[in-house]
C-alpha cells in the first residue's frame, strides 16, 4: 500500500464492505491490526472497550496484536480519581494521546492489561447513533501516531462500529436496543407532562430518559421549589421499579437523636419505648427506590452511617445482631452545593462522590422564562377548576409582563401559590399573578420614572420606597384582604388622593391607573 492510501479512505472502506467484490473483510482483530497497518497506521495492536459508568468499571471485549488475539472480556476497576476524571472531562471523538501518562484513565486501565503500551489513538464507536465504546491503536513507541493517521481512523468511524458491533459488542447492543425499546414503550405520562408545561427542562428530560432505566443513584441539585421531588417521582415510574415502593425522606425534617432508627429501625426492646419491632425507611423501601431529600442537611454522623449502608448494601437495625440486605435505589436532592459542603467539611467527601454518580441540575424558575406562562396556565385552571369556576382563566398581557420580570425566588412552588391566590382574588380575568408587596419590591418593575421619584426625599429624610417599605412589614403580620385594603388606603393617603400621574398612587403601585381604580371598587374605597 502506498501514502497516496492515506489521503483516500474509500480504498480502506471498501474492504469493510462485505457488498464490494473481492471483498476483503477482516475476520479477527488481528487481521484487522495487519489491515490498519498496510495504510500506514503504525498499530502494534487493537483494544475494544466500553466503560460502565455505575459499576466503575471498564470492559475490554477484546483486544490483540497482529499476532494474538484474547476475546475474552476483562473487566478493569477505576479508581475513584479515575471516575471522577472521567465525569468531568469530555473525551474528544477521535483522541490522539502521545504518552500514556498523559492519560490516567487509559493508563489505570489498560497499562496492566495491555504490556508495552506507550502512545495511542482512540476512536469513539457508535452504532445507531448511540456511543457503544472505543476502539484503540496503540503501538511501543511514544508519540507514534500522526494527524494523518487520526483521519484515517475517523472515516471509518461507521463501518469499524458496526464490524466491532457484529463481532464484539453484540451483547450490549442487544441489551441497549432492549433497553430503549422498554423506554419507548414504557408510559411516558409524567415526563411527557412535565416537558408540555416546562420546555425549558427539556435537558432534564434527556437526562431522565437516559437514567431511568437503570439502578444508578442519582443526585438532584436545585434551588428550593424547583420541582426535585418531582423528578425523582418521573424517574422512578419510568424505571423497572415502578409499582414499588418508593419512600421519600426529607433529611431535614428528622431529629438528629431519631435519624439511625429512622433509616434503619430498630428491634423490640433496643432503648426504652422500644415495644415492637420497627422497619426503618431502607427496609421499607426494599425492593424500590429510597428518595432522600434535602441530603445536604444531615449531620455527619449520619452520614457515616449513611455512606457504610450504601457502601455495603446492607445495615443493622438498632439493637439487631444480624445484617439486614435490601435491594434498594437511592435517588437524592439537595438545595444545596454539596462539593462545596464538602470543600467546607460539612458534608463527607466519599459519600458526595457515593451519590454524585448521575447528578441532575433543575434550574431555577428564573432561568426558564418561557416556563412561566406554561405553569401560570396550567395551575390557573386547575384552581378554577377546584373552586368552581365555570371557563377558563385569562391573564391578561400586564400580569404576563409582570411574571416574567419577577425573579420567582420561591421557583414553582411560589408560582403555583401565586396562581391559587390570583384565582381567589381576580377569578377568570387575572389581573395580577405576583402580590402587590412582591411588586412593590419587584426592582425590574419599577421605571425610570418611578425610580426618580422614589429616589427624592420627604421633609421627614425617608424617601418614598422606604415609607413604603415601612408600610408594607407592618401589614404583613395581617391577612391579606386586609392587607391589601390598608396598602392602597396608605397609598391614597401619601398621594392626597391622587390616582394618575407620576405622584399617583397608581404609580406607586405599579398598576395603570384603571386598574387601580378597579381595584378601589372591589375594596370599597371607591
Amino acid at each position: 500500500m502506498n501514502s497516496s492510501d492515506l489521503s483516500s479512505p474509500s480504498r480502506i472502506l471498501e474492504l469493510f464492505s462485505p457488498a464490494a467484490e473481492g471483498s476483503k473483510e477482516p475476520k479477527t482483530l488481528s487481521q484487522l491490526v495487519r489491515l490498519i497497518r498496510g495504510f500506514g497506521v503504525p498499530a502494534d495492536g487493537v483494544f475494544i472497550n466500553t466503560y460502565f459508568r455505575q459499576e466503575g468499571i471498564i470492559r475490554f471485549f477484546a483486544r490483540a496484536t497482529a499476532d494474538e488475539e484474547i476475546t475474552a472480556p476483562l473487566d478493569r476497576p477505576l479508581s475513584k480519581k479515575s471516575r471522577s476524571y472521567l465525569d468531568d472531562h469530555t473525551r474528544a471523538q477521535t483522541l490522539i494521546v502521545d504518552r500514556i501518562e498523559d492519560d490516567p484513565v487509559t493508563e489505570a486501565a489498560a497499562g496492566t492489561v495491555i504490556p508495552g503500551i506507550r502512545s495511542f489513538i482512540m476512536q469513539k464507536l457508535t452504532y445507531d447513533g448511540h456511543h457503544i465504546g472505543v476502539i484503540g491503536f496503540w503501538s511501543k513507541k511514544n508519540s507514534a501516531f500522526t494527524k494523518n493517521n487520526a483521519r484515517l481512523i475517523a472515516s471509518l468511524v461507521k463501518p469499524l462500529s458496526e464490524w466491532a458491533s457484529k463481532k464484539y459488542l453484540q451483547s450490549l447492543k442487544e441489551e441497549n436496543d432492549l433497553l430503549r425499546s422498554q423506554l419507548q414503550n414504557r408510559n411516558h405520562s409524567a415526563l411527557t407532562k412535565i416537558l408540555e408545561t416546562s420546555p425549558g427542562l427539556r435537558s432534564v428530560g434527556e437526562q431522565i430518559l437516559k437514567v431511568a432505566g437503570t439502578d444508578v443513584t442519582v443526585l438532584i441539585s436545585g434551588e428550593s421549589g424547583v420541582g426535585k421531588e418531582v423528578i425523582a417521582k418521573t424517574i422512578v415510574s419510568m424505571s423497572n421499579r415502578q409499582g414499588s415502593p418508593f419512600v421519600v425522606v426529607n433529611c431535614g425534617a428528622i431529629p438528629s437523636s431519631l435519624i439511625e432508627s429512622e433509616l434503619f429501625g430498630y428491634e423490640k426492646g433496643a432503648f426504652t419505648g422500644a415495644s415492637a419491632r420497627r422497619a426503618g425507611f431502607f427496609e421499607q423501601a426494599n425492593g424500590g427506590t429510597l428518595f432522600l431529600d434535602e441530603i445536604g442537611e444531615l449531620p455527619l454522623f449520619a452520614q457515616v452511617k449513611l455512606l457504610r449502608a450504601l457502601q455495603q448494601k446492607s445495615f443493622h437495625r438498632i439493637g439487631g445482631e444480624h445484617p439486614l440486605k435490601v435491594n434498594v435505589r437511592i435517588i437524592a436532592a439537595t438545595n444545596r452545593d454539596l462539593s462545596a459542603e464538602v470543600s467546607e467539611g460539612r458534608f463527607r467527601e466519599d459519600l458526595f462522590y457515593r451519590l454524585n454518580v448521575f447528578p441532575i441540575t433543575v434550574p431555577p424558575l428564573r432561568e426558564r422564562p418561557a416556563d412561566i406562562l406554561s405553569l401560570a396556565t396550567l395551575f390557573t385552571r386547575r384552581f378554577a377548576a377546584k373552586y368552581g369556576y365555570d371557563g377558563v382563566p385569562l391573564i391578561e398581557k400586564h400580569a404576563k409582563n409582570e411574571a416574567l420580570q419577577y425573579a420567582w425566588p420561591g421557583n414553582v412552588r411560589e408560582l403555583e401559590n401565586a396562581s391559587e391566590r390570583a384565582v381567589l382574588l381576580d377569578g377568570l380575568t387575572i389581573h395580577h399573578l405576583i402580590p402587590e408587596i412582591n411588586r412593590v419590591h419587584n426592582s425590574t418593575d419599577i421605571g425610570e420614572e418611578d425610580k426618580a421619584l422614589n429616589s427624592r426625599k420627604t421633609s421627614s429624610g425617608e424617601s418614598l420606597m422606604e415609607e413604603n417599605q415601612t408600610i408594607q412589614k407592618y401589614f404583613q403580620s395581617i391577612n391579606f384582604q386586609d392587607l391589601e385594603k390598608a396598602y392602597f388606603s396608605a397609598l391614597l393617603e401619601k398621594t392626597a388622593g391622587r390616582i394618575s400621574g407620576p405622584r399617583g398612587a397608581a404609580n406607586l403601585a405599579g398598576l395603570n391607573a384603571n386598574t387601580f381604580r378597579s381595584k378601589l371598587l372591589k375594596l370599597g374605597l371607591l
